[in-house]
């Protein structure tokens, strides 16, 4: 069976689940098990199936059954399980995929369950503890060895608590044991809870979201709580089709009750919806930034030598400095960025992401460490005073965890001279950090929230950044609407949020986002003018006109006199043609602006769209007027005046445009004025000028020309003549 056969077998399963039809779901189930030879599990579906029989042959006689419901619930969701683990053993064999390289691994070492392994650990740590190293005497050679071991094994717990699936009870209860004790360090359990959350965005298995529930629920540690609860609210997402059972909604319903639950879930899902903005910033910074601060190098470097002695810091303070910046526009640049970082974006990504080439990034489990000055890929750098480089790195508030290993390994690239000044300059910051993370730990809510930003920095450079990112769920490329998680809606549906929700997508420009959040928002508030004008500039920037001017409409009834949405409503109609509402709105606001040029200007284009060119012309030329020092009224206006016959004035206009900025369909139009005033050989020659400023493209001036017939035929010209004009061009190319 091949790979595509199998997913397809699996997906036709699961289709039957959705569907209500579990006796296909089952035939299906069982032909597949036999296929692959997986006798056990057969034996499983057989039961399985049994107990469903069983089920419909009470329900067939009458009997009252209350926990029906669940029941088949509960069939539904171990159907499901049993295609997931049948899907995996199919796969397993040959995938080159990490995942099934690291279990057809991690297959070979039978005995190394995850309870082993979690023993084996327990003796190391407590064996390399500080206090049993110097009781043994060992040297700082001894006290390197036992860290490695430790991180080797903290390799291959990660990795078998990743890619075991269904997690079994024994491991269930090994893990918990962990979760629940105070002994083991929060790096350690942070990254138990990863490998859990990583897990279940492979496969869905209720033992995993339980396990992420305890430890978000009873650890102390705010950074892993977050992201424990940061997993669990993936996970959710992830399998959101899939149904909960009643075990784990009871366990769900008391976490839910935790003091803070409501403000966590919040925070994550801003987090969540902010990484939204990360590629636009990164974008930002290598498009647009750093181009700039490139070129301005060369005159960087000329200040640098005509100014002995200048240093960084004088760069602030010289005003010939601040105003190259400004000049070239950076200050601006980077004073939106500083505003987006104070809104809590990720503005180092794009930085930082040319720093996770080493190779201490190609294993998985370093991407979600917890960052210390301790790691053994990190011994070169605590050499001839770098301890105290990597010790600031640790404190610094701004940075992920991924970010300061990248930093940190970094530093070992450097010129000697360039890491002591770094160290200097780390120095003299020193107090400040100390101070900055004291208040960090204070401020407990804050805390929370900067936990749940960081955790989600970390894993969002995992999805985007790491060399195999292609094999992974990735969570980043999909909505992230934790509003559509049935279980966690009411933590995060509540109008406050959505509100946070809609505006962030609004002022971002994510259209389709902000209109599904401002739609939800307004079944939960009441009805107002500005809500429905945010809706219907959402659909009219998505193209949807006609929804546009329903919403449009709608904030008309609750505020008439609305400028804003008069333009709307007026602009909305003109695109759907329907030229007399469209003046009728234009009218309205033009007693209110009898002053307003663009509104001149679109009430001209509008009566010239409707055939009413008179009344268009006097729109363009009071347009001209109250702006004489622009053009703009000059195009619209020369044709409007051809189209009335009134050649002299149109002549005046068009030579006025081809003296100033000419283009292609200004000489097509001179052309037709030429033609009209029965000028064939004038014509011509600004036919030609049309055709050479096209490109030579003969087709495209035929085609013009063709489209113009009508209009040409009703200023006067002889509607014989017209096939006459295009074989006279062609001749005069020749």
């Amino acid at each position: 069976m091949t790979d595509t056969e199998l997913r397809n077998t699996v997906n036709e399963i699961k289709r039957f689940v959705t569907d209500g039809r579990l006796r296909d779901a089952f035939i299906y189930l069982r032909n597949l098990s036999e296929r692959l030879m997986t006798w056990e599990l057969t034996s499983s579906i057989n039961s399985l199936e049994q107990s469903y029989r069983y089920m419909l042959d009470y329900a067939a006689k009458g009997i009252v059954d209350p926990g029906r419901d669940g029941m088949y619930r509960s069939i539904s969701e171990k159907i499901l399980t049993h295609a997931d683990r049948l899907l995996r053993h199919g796969l397993r064999r040959e995938s080159p995929t990490l995942y099934f390289n690291t279990l057809r691994y991690e297959g070979t070492k039978k005995d190394d369950t995850i309870k082993a392994l979690l023993d084996t650990y327990s003796s190391l740590d407590e064996h390399s503890s500080l206090f049993n190293l110097v009781a043994d005497g060992s040297t700082a050679v001894d006290a390197e060895r036992s860290r490695r071991a430790k991180e080797d094994l903290e390799k291959r717990l990660f990795d078998r608590i990743w890619v075991s699936f269904p997690l079994h009870q024994e491991s269930v209860d090994a893990i918990k044991g962990v979760i629940t004790s105070d002994r083991y360090s929060a790096e350690f359990v942070h990254l138990l809870v990863c490998a859990v959350a990583l897990g279940e965005l492979h496969y869905h298995d209720e033992n995993r979201l339980l396990l992420l529930m305890e430890a978000y629920s009873s650890l102390p540690d705010n950074y892993v709580s977050m992201a424990a609860l940061v997993g669990l609210l993936l996970g959710l997402y992830r399998h959101r089709d899939r149904d909960i059972s009643e075990k784990v909604m009871y366990r769900f319903e008391t976490v839910k009750e935790t003091k803070n639950w409501a403000s966590d879930v919040k925070s994550v899902f801003m987090e969540l919806i902010r990484t939204r903005d990360t590629e636009r910033i990164t974008k930002k910074m290598r498009e647009e930034v750093i181009p700039q601060v490139l070129k301005l190098r060369p005159d960087i470097s000329k200040k640098l030598n005509a100014s002995e002695g200048i240093n960084i810091g004088d760069l602030e303070e010289n005003p010939e400095w601040q105003e190259m910046l400004d000049k070239s526009g950076i200050t601006d640049r980077l004073k939106e960025l500083s505003e987006l970082q104070e809104e809590g974006a990720d503005v180092f990504m794009g930085a930082f992401s040319q720093l996770k080439t080493y190779p201490f990034f190609n294993d998985i489990i370093n991407w979600f460490r917890i960052f210390s000055p301790s790691h053994s890929a990190l011994g070169v750098n605590r050499a001839d005073g770098n301890d105290k480089i990597l010790d600031m790195v640790s404190l610094s508030p701004m940075l992920c965890d991924s970010d300061k290993y990248s930093f940190a390994l970094s530093v070992s690239s450097l010129p000697e001279a360039q890491r002591k000044m770094m160290l200097s300059q780390l120095e003299a910051q020193s107090e400040q950090l100390a101070e900055i993370r004291l208040a960090t730990e204070v401020t407990m809510p804050l805390e929370r929230k900067t936990a749940a930003k960081m955790f989600i920095q970390n894993i969002y450079r995992f999805f985007r950044l790491f060399r195999r990112k292609g094999e992974f769920f990735d969570p980043f490329t999909t909505d992230l609407n934790l509003t559509a998680v049935g279980c966690v809606a009411d933590a995060v549906g509540d109008s406050e949020t959505l509100g946070l929700v809609s505006e962030f997508y609004f002022k971002r420009h994510y259209w389709s986002d902000a209109l599904g959040a401002f739609i939800s928002l307004s079944a939960l508030v009441p009805p107002s003018a500005q809500l429905f004008q945010k809706i219907g500039y959402c659909y009219q920037k998505l193209g949807e006109t006609s929804s546009a001017l329903e919403s449009y409409g709608q904030a008309e009834l609750l505020n008439a006199e609305n400028h804003w949405t008069l333009r709307r409503l007026a602009a909305c109609h003109r695109m759907m043609g329907n030229l007399d509402k469209a003046l009728s709105y234009y009218m309205r606001l033009s007693r209110f602006y009898p002053d307003d040029v663009t509104l001149a200007m679109n009430l001209g284009h509008t009566f010239l769209e409707a055939g009413r060119e008179k009344e268009a012309i006097e729109q363009y030329y009071k347009a001209d007027y109250l702006d004489s020092k622009s053009s703009r009224a000059w195009r619209p206006l020369a044709w409007c005046l051809l189209k009335t016959s009134d050649f002299k004035g149109a002549r005046r206009y068009y030579e006025k445009i081809l003296s100033t900025d000419p283009i292609a369909e200004d000489y097509l139009n001179m052309g037709h004025l030429s033609l009209a005033e029965s000028s064939l050989k004038e014509a011509v020659n600004f036919y030609n000028l049309f055709i050479d400023q096209t490109g030579g493209n003969v087709d495209s001036f035929i085609e013009a020309f063709k489209s113009d017939a009508d209009t040409l035929v009703k200023v006067g010209v002889d509607k014989s003549l017209l096939p006459l004009v295009i074989d006279t061009m062609l001749y005069s190319r020749n």
